[in-house]
């Protein structure tokens, strides 16, 4: 701690003698701290995207090019005024969500949790985390199982950060062309001693 900051000096001694080696100067430094999920309970506003509302700092993703609209939704949420509804729709097998990359420290370990509402049983919504830091949600994702609850269920990741990225996502999947909902609000990133500041 800052009460170690000094110098320092080796002695080495051996049956001829002793010696003093050149002092070392310690400096403690302030940790380097994880730059949390930002806007993780969607209060921080929403930017026309893609034909919807993205939530601000969050970035649109698609399987299939044109299924995703979003939604900054004020009556579904699970904390505060807000959360983030994304609607996926097509001909089966669609999905599409949100992402966002948070600068964390490679070798560490992390946890992330989000809250996720599906509007029907038909509906399925995931949190995932890429803890190499990518944005392709076909590539290196950790997926959650599938929430179909019509009510507010946690899904949380924890492992280890393989980069200085890891890479935060939530995907809502429908098996059929019907239009179907997820929403998502309060998403915590954590860290060994708690949420990370």
């Amino acid at each position: 701690d800052n009460n170690d900051a000094a110098s320092y000096r080796c002695v080495v001694t051996n049956t001829y003698g002793s010696t003093n080696s050149s002092p070392a100067t310690l400096t403690v430094m302030n940790p380097n701290p994880c730059i949390p999920v930002a806007n993780p309970d969607f209060e921080s506003g929403f930017n026309l995207a893609g034909g919807g509302y993205i939530a601000t700092h969050w970035t649109e993703w698609e399987a299939v090019p044109g299924v995703v609209v979003g939604y900054d939704e004020t009556v579904t949420v699970h904390g505060g005024a807000h959360s983030q509804r994304i609607r996926v729709s097509g001909t089966g097998a669609t999905s599409g969500g949100v992402y966002q990359r948070v600068p964390v420290t490679a070798g560490n370990a992390y946890a992330v949790s989000v809250w996720i509402y599906a509007d029907t049983a038909l509906t399925s919504c995931y949190l995932g985390v890429d803890p190499a830091g990518g944005t392709n949600a076909a590539s290196g994702v950790t997926w959650s199982s599938a929430t179909t609850n019509v009510a507010w269920v946690q899904k949380t990741w924890a492992g280890m950060a393989t980069a200085n990225y890891l890479t935060v996502f939530y995907k809502v999947a429908t098996p059929d062309n019907v239009k179907r909902n997820g929403y998502f609000d309060d998403g915590t990133p954590l860290g060994l001693g708690g949420t990370l500041q």
